[in-house]
């Protein structure tokens, strides 16, 4: 764990630090990640929160994409109060207990049908109450907080969600983007690929690349992730 930690701490390129993040978590068994990075003082489902997934469904993926089903997930709101990581199945248990509305509970009974049943969320904290959420999904049971596996996903997402909030910082500064361009990098921002945005928008996929070619030049970014996570930041773009 020491050198990956070191490795993140010492990475300049956003994208990278979530491939170490997968990489890392999968060797320890975990099957999807997703990390919720949250504007300042915004809640972690709000529209404003960009997350990045892996290795969950397209079908939850386009589910949890809706802002409205979204909004009725209880477990980052719990678990952030809570400031310390906590199982699915405990969570789930205790916000079940206190009898929460109909919306809630059709959230939880979505989330079993897509087999999303066992995992560990854990809460990052940053600079200027610039916080992220993360839940890490596996196919089996994890039967205790302490397993071994979940101090170690804490420990490296914390180190992440700081090393993020310096890179994010350290690149701010003043960036204008012509209407097209925030268009595109909306759209960017949802997950959409070239292809898709340019069928959405009624232009050709070349005039898309050139496009997002000049996004990332001008958010100095070197991927979809680093380029929708720093025009958040910026508020360029609301999600």
């Amino acid at each position: 764990m020491r050198e990956t930690v070191l490795s993140i701490s010492r990475q300049n390129d956003i994208g990278k630090i979530f491939r170490i993040i997968r990489q890392y978590s999968q060797n320890l068994g975990a099957a999807r990640y997703s990390y919720h990075f949250t504007p300042i003082f915004e809640s972690q489902t709000s529209a404003s929160t960009f997350f990045n997934t892996e290795g969950f469904s397209p079908q939850w993926v386009v589910l949890y994409q809706d802002e409205t089903f979204r909004s009725c997930d209880p477990v980052p709101e719990y678990v952030m109060a809570r400031a310390e990581p906590v199982l699915w199945a405990q969570a789930a248990s205790a916000i079940l207990a206190k009898g929460p509305n109909e919306k809630v509970r059709e959230f939880f009974r979505e989330s079993q049908k897509h087999g999303l049943e066992h995992g560990i969320s854990i809460p990052s904290f940053g600079p200027r109450n610039r916080h992220a959420y993360t839940a890490f999904g596996f196919d089996n049971p994890v039967d205790s907080i302490d397993d071994e596996r979940c101090i170690e996903l804490s420990t490296i997402m914390q180190t992440a969600h700081l090393r993020i909030s310096a890179l994010l910082d350290k690149r701010a500064g003043p960036v204008t983007l012509s209407a097209r361009e925030k268009e595109v990098l909306e759209r960017i921002s949802q997950g959409k690929s070239n292809a898709e945005i340019a069928e959405m928008l009624g232009i050709s996929s070349d005039t898309v690349t050139t496009y997002v070619r000049r996004v990332f030049t001008k958010l100095d970014a070197n991927d979809r992730v680093g380029a929708a996570i720093k025009a958040l930041r910026l508020g360029l773009i609301r999600l």
